[in-house]
């Protein structure tokens, strides 16, 4: 299948639509490996060969397969900027009814500003933040705090922070001795925890199950 997209691209800059589109044809929607090219390609030829209707189903495609503000101006681009306000309360109302945490679909929201929207989303899913994967929820945790969002900010900086002390990652102490002392500072901004455990129950249960941990609170303390 990869063959094909890449045959499909030496069609297109020769200029042969007609080519381009068939060769593109023979990937089934359900094939995962180069979807982005392909989907990129099909956009090229649909708006050569000013097929409108084709353009935007798959410009929604690649919408709704990551949805970011980048892929959000490329479906404007196609639909209409005017659509931009219809699109994005849409997409919130979809969004909120999903179950599932996405950290992409959550910054999202983050990047169109609807923080309210990013808050509800975040916090309705907090027992599947999973901190493991930082390069995600570090970002998150960063433009909630910025926002002013700290009980939202506190809660992703916790499952940062428990996921290197369960890892018993020694190498990322510093980050989270870092993590830490942020939440600390948070803590007092934060007037109700809205069920989720106080700053301080939180700290005495960090010490309880981590008390073995001294390289840890040694960087915490000095």
């Amino acid at each position: 299948m990869a063959a094909c997209v890449d045959i499909a691209r030496v069609h297109l800059e020769a200029g042969d639509a007609k080519a381009t589109l068939s060769w593109l044809q023979r990937v089934p929607l359900e094939e995962r490996f180069q979807e982005h090219d392909r989907d990129q390609l099909l956009l090229k030829i649909y708006d050569r060969i000013g097929d409108k209707d084709k353009q935007a189903e798959v410009a929604w495609r690649i919408f709704r397969r990551h949805r970011s503000a980048q892929t959000l101006s490329e479906l404007l681009a196609v639909i209409g900027h005017d659509q931009r306000s219809a699109v994005i309360t849409r997409e919130i109302v979809d969004l909120l009814d999903e179950t599932t945490l996405s950290n992409s679909n959550a910054m999202f929201l983050v990047e169109v500003a609807h923080l309210d929207a990013a808050e509800t989303y975040l916090l309705e899913r907090a027992d599947q933040l999973n901190g493991d994967f930082y390069a995600g929820l570090l970002p998150l945790a960063e433009a909630m705090e910025t926002a002013g969002r700290r009980l939202c900010a506190s809660v992703i900086y916790r499952a940062l922070l428990d996921s290197i002390l369960q890892r018993a990652q020694s190498k990322a102490y510093t980050h989270g001795a870092s993590y830490l002392l942020t939440l600390d500072s948070l803590a007092p901004t934060v007037s109700d925890w809205r069920g989720f455990m106080s700053h301080r129950t939180y700290v005495d249960t960090l010490r309880r199950q981590h008390k073995r941990k001294r390289s840890f609170w040694s960087r915490y303390e000095k």
